[in-house]
């Protein structure tokens, strides 16, 4: 008798597997957005570092619970490395936006917590003269571990979980893009 465990042939659950559908064109033209960016260059690397820093302060209020010791600790290695670039790391005015759903956070998190394996693309990108401390940070809830969460509300959630998750991360998305075309090097 074997102990082999055989593996799921489909690992992404039902809403993981929406989310992603839902979102691919958005998640696209943001990739394309941040590759117009020299992250070589000291400007356009404190334009990216201040986005991401605008987008979770904004955002600030609608973390889960579960996520706020992450994102808080992705917040202040946000800080640290504008203060070490000297940029400015002034609370952004929040973009208008109608008010989040409680169900919109789990699509915020998807969003936030997927931009962890950008950084992992984007760090070789990023001179060693630079601080980088936003993208050399690994929270403590890992994506694997964030996917769980996803397929645990995939099982336990309507439809309509599903629908606000996807706004959720959608609105993110939008939040991203709109600050890197209003920060898009002339």
């Amino acid at each position: 008798m074997s102990n082999i465990i055989p593996m799921s042939r489909d690992p992404l659950g039902a809403l993981h597997r929406s989310l992603r559908l839902a979102t691919r064109s958005d998640h696209m033209g943001v990739d394309r957005l941040i590759g117009r960016l020299d992250l070589t260059r000291r400007e356009d690397y404190g334009r990216l570092l201040s986005i991401h820093h605008a987008v979770l302060q904004d955002l600030k209020l609608e973390w889960r619970p579960e996520d706020r010791d992450d994102f808080r600790a992705m917040s202040r290695r946000l800080q640290n490395d504008l203060r070490m670039l000297g940029f400015p790391t002034a609370n952004p005015q929040s973009m208008s936006r109608a008010p989040l759903a409680e169900g919109n956070q789990l699509g915020i998190a998807y969003v936030i917590r997927g931009s962890r394996l950008g950084a992992s693309v984007l760090r070789p990108r990023i001179p060693l003269q630079f601080s980088a401390s936003y993208f050399d940070f690994v929270p403590t809830l890992s994506w694997t571990q964030f996917l769980a969460q996803l397929q645990s509300n995939s099982e336990s959630a309507e439809g309509q979980a599903s629908d606000a998750a996807i706004q959720g991360a959608k609105i993110t998305f939008d939040l991203f893009s709109r600050l890197l075309t209003q920060a898009a090097p002339a």
